[in-house]
């Protein structure tokens, strides 16, 4: 690396670790969201794409149809003065990068309406027949952002006068790297060679289709889902599928025949293989464990910088995306590792997510084999191994969401089970201890869960005291009140229970600061009503979220939450009402 790319990393990589040690200092990180930057990476894209169409070059097919020849064997290649015969495709050695020359007589037999199709990666290529020139690909100005020349399928018209002459290819790369490869070639017509095509990509194209379509079908279903955290997932899983999907049909060589000039499919192909893996960590964001959620913050971040990276390296002329390609392998390398220990130990917590354990083991494993062939066996140029290994990452993502969300219909269900056969209280129509001990079992099997409740235990003061001097209706009149200002006050974010004469619980799906506040939206309607009543509404209370360090179970934290009643309750005997 020469010193101006080396001088340019230093510049990027030292403002990103500024960033990131201002966010460390307690900074309003908050203002530098991922989802932030996503958009405006897409508008980037979507820039950049719009620049390269009005540019770029494509080649179409016609459909007169003959028999196909496969003529890929039996070349003469000659590599810096050395003389071979080769079949392709083929990966030679060309360390100095020379223009390798291939040489070889044509069939004997040629229709007109034929044609000679080469495979280059990367690579400028002109073809002669005998000593004239009769097609050129390269060789004239790239796009505003590349001198690359994308993967594509040369198409170098032939006709009957040249049956058995000589034709030579002269193919040569603006990068070393990709000047070692010789790609596959047929003769025949354009028909013959499509219908080749498709029998060859079918995999591609088939995943490819099924992704996209996969990823539609997960952002309906995502809208037909009332909780949030779910909802959001398959939203987000929805975009990833879709993402994997275009770039798969990217990858596969029917894409350079879908009227899409060469530059703008190489530009879409880099720029969506940078962002695939955005929605894949905000999807495992979901899953509420603080250590994952930070986690996965922090690697989308490291993802959004390679993506800014390697598109002000190719912007500035200084590395095309075919190079700067090895910065976005390291990326994913990190998020498979760092992604992976983290879901690992995720699934060693909470069994229900052990199947993305076998998912990300085998989703990292068959990309590395892909990335290991990009470098050490590059004529292959295939995707399967990636293409099964995220099919299979899919199905069990796909099997642990609808594993979640049916559980959690069975919960919504058995709590309509348990209102029907009267686990409801007669007094006030909200649950009661019977369903609140029952809810607690449930919880005591739900690991997972236990970080997404707080508790809220109530005992309402001077009810004895009003039950013996004004009468068990005056009573009952305090207790549904106090009810209905809980009910209203915590709204949809919590359940309530009575569990005895002037004990109450409060079950809250929620944060502490938003029970807090549904907290204080309860002491406005009690002065309220206070002040409107003779009979005035007071009690004291403890609130508490479980708490990994502190509780051993979600029992713990129910406990944790009546001492800290009975300790405020103690305090207003004294005087100190701090609280309600």
């Amino acid at each position: 690396m020469d010193v101006e790319v080396q001088g340019c990393l230093d510049i990027v990589f030292s403002l990103y670790r500024k960033k990131m040690e201002k966010g460390s200092e307690g900074l309003p990180m908050k203002k530098l969201k991922v989802e932030t930057l996503y958009g405006f990476a897409i508008a980037m894209v979507i820039l950049m794409l719009g620049i390269v169409l009005s540019t770029g070059t494509q080649q179409v097919l016609s459909f007169p149809s003959s028999k196909l020849i496969d003529f890929s064997s039996n070349w003469q290649v000659q590599i810096g003065g050395e003389l071979k015969k080769l079949s392709t495709p083929v990966k030679v050695q060309n360390e100095e990068n020379d223009t390798l020359i291939l040489q070889k007589k044509l069939p004997k037999s040629i229709k007109n309406g034929e044609a000679f199709f080469l495979r280059s990666t990367h690579q400028i290529v002109e073809v002669y027949v005998e000593e004239e020139l009769i097609y050129s690909y390269g060789n004239e100005e790239g796009s505003v952002f590349s001198k690359d020349k994308g993967k594509i399928w040369n198409i170098v018209p032939l006709d009957k006068s040249m049956e058995g002459k000589d034709i030579t290819v002269y193919i040569q790369s603006p990068y070393s790297f990709y000047g070692k490869y010789i790609g596959k070639s047929y003769i025949g017509t354009s028909f013959d060679f499509f219908i080749q095509l498709l029998k060859e990509q079918s995999v591609n194209l088939i995943v490819g289709t099924i992704m996209v379509i996969l990823g539609f079908v997960l952002l309906l279903f995502g809208r037909f889902i009332t909780n949030p955290m779910f909802s959001r997932s398959a939203y987000y899983l929805s975009v990833f599928s879709v993402l994997v999907g275009i770039w798969v049909i990217l990858q596969s060589h029917i894409a350079q025949f879908l009227s899409i000039p060469v530059q703008a499919k190489e530009l879409l192909y880099y720029e969506i293989l940078m962002l695939i893996p955005v929605p894949l960590l905000w999807f495992l964001k979901q899953f509420y464990r603080k250590e994952l959620e930070s986690r996965c913050k922090y690697l989308a971040l490291f993802v959004m910088g390679n993506f800014v990276l390697c598109n002000i390296l190719q912007i500035c002329g200084i590395m095309d995306f075919p190079i700067s390609i090895t910065f976005t392998h390291i990326t994913l390398a990190v998020v498979a590792l760092e992604g992976g220990y983290e879901i690992c130990q995720l699934a060693k917590e909470y069994p229900t997510y052990s199947y993305l354990k076998y998912g990300v083991i085998g989703l990292a494993f068959t990309v590395a084999l892909d990335i290991s062939q990009h470098y050490f066996d590059y004529g292959l140029e295939s995707i399967i191994c990636t293409l099964l290994g995220i099919c299979f990452f899919l199905i069990l993502i796909v099997v642990t969401l609808l594993k979640n969300v049916f559980q959690k219909f069975t919960l919504a269900d058995q709590a309509k089970h348990l209102k029907s056969i009267a686990y409801v209280d007669d007094l006030t129509g909200i649950y009661n201890r019977r369903a609140f001990d029952e809810i607690i079992t449930q919880l005591e099997e739900r690991k997972e869960d236990w970080d997404k409740y707080c508790m809220i235990n109530i005992d309402l003061n001077n009810l004895k005291k009003i039950n013996d001097e004004l009468g068990h209706s005056a009573g009952d009149q305090l207790i549904t009140s106090s009810v209905d200002l809980l009910r209203e006050s915590f709204g949809s974010i919590a359940s309530c229970y009575r569990l005895g004469g002037d004990e109450f619980m409060v079950l809250a799906e929620s944060s502490l600061e938003k029970c807090k506040e549904a907290m204080e939206r309860v002491h406005r309607r009690q002065q309220l009503y206070n002040e409107e009543h003779n009979i005035p509404i007071d009690f004291a209370y403890g609130i508490v979220c479980y708490d990994k360090d502190i509780d051993a179970n979600i029992r713990d934290t129910l406990k944790r939450a009546d001492r800290e009643m009975y300790d405020m309750k103690e305090a207003m005997k004294h005087g100190n009402r701090n609280g309600v």
